[in-house]
């Protein structure tokens, strides 16, 4: 991969000094075990519930074969009852982190929990501005050949694939030590164009210190994010997952109607994001 520009790693540093904050809380409520393989599953929920969307990925993970730590930003640590809750949802183990510092400040712990608790396990990692999978995950990712696999590049700013769902093969140290150069444990960013700008695209690049690294579905211009410009289409061509954007922020480009009746034939709960259909946001997100 290229090295990028002065210029841009200027405006990179700018924006990292003006958005830093000290590295949010964590704590593991249910610790993982030894398993082959885990699904991390980051969730916003301030109150720390679990909405059906919610319900829904762990439930599709785990028929998938994945057990599933999630990941949950919440605005005070769980109580009993909250751990419980998700426990039943499916949670095979879960970890609280603070609000602050987005999905990627959620993924380092959880990393951490699992090299101590499942070494060299592959590793499923997504969030929740996705809807799904609406198809096996695992039959996408268990042959490909590179060390690390993105669902959909994108080349804007600089050649990068998008963090919302990775899956990193063979949990190790020295993945870790990667992943540390752009996600470090002294600080984390809290502005979400920060992040966008400083860490996700410049994921790949160090990850790729450690192995190949490639992606499923790339763009066919610079200028395209797939998930935006085809969000439907790809589902239909197997791409597991539907940004939830396209009901909450960016619902203004889409007919709100028709995301619910794809949602609806693809067998996904809708009642979350009818509650809010015609306001252009659900009120419940990812920050």
């Amino acid at each position: 991969m290229h090295r990028p520009s002065f210029h841009l790693r200027l405006r990179r540093l700018k924006r990292q000094i003006e958005s830093m904050r000290p590295p949010p809380r964590s704590d593991v409520l249910i610790p993982a075990q030894a398993h082959p393989r885990w699904a991390v599953y980051f969730v916003y929920s301030l109150s720390g519930a679990a909405f059906d969307q919610h319900r829904f990925t762990v439930q599709q993970l785990r028929q998938d074969g994945w057990p599933v730590l999630v990941v949950l930003a919440c605005a005070e640590r769980p109580s009993t009852a909250v751990v419980a809750q998700w426990r039943q949802h499916g949670a095979s183990a879960l970890l609280w982190k603070e609000p602050h510092g987005f999905d990627l400040s959620g993924l380092r712990p959880a990393l951490q929990h699992l090299l101590g608790r499942s070494p060299g396990c592959d590793v499923l990692w997504l969030n929740d501005s996705l809807l799904g999978p609406f198809h096996s995950v695992y039959e996408l990712v268990r042959h490909t050949p590179w060390r690390v696999t993105g669902f959909a590049s994108c080349f804007i700013i600089e050649p990068h694939i998008q963090s919302y769902a990775l899956f990193l093969r063979t949990l190790d140290a020295s993945l870790m030590q990667a992943l540390s150069q752009v996600v470090p444990g002294s600080h984390c960013l809290n502005q979400h164009s920060a992040v966008a700008f400083v860490q996700e695209t410049r994921l790949a690049r160090h990850l790729s210190q450690q192995g190949s690294v490639g992606t499923l579905w790339s763009p066919l211009r610079d200028d395209m994010d797939l998930t935006m410009a085809y969000p439907y289409e790809l589902v239909e061509d197997g791409f597991p997952f539907l940004k939830r954007s396209i009901l909450g922020k960016f619902s203004d480009f889409f007919t709100t109607s028709d995301a619910l009746a794809m949602l609806r034939r693809w067998g996904h709960p809708v009642r979350d994001f009818e509650l809010f259909e015609g306001c252009g946001a659900f009120l419940q997100t990812t920050p």
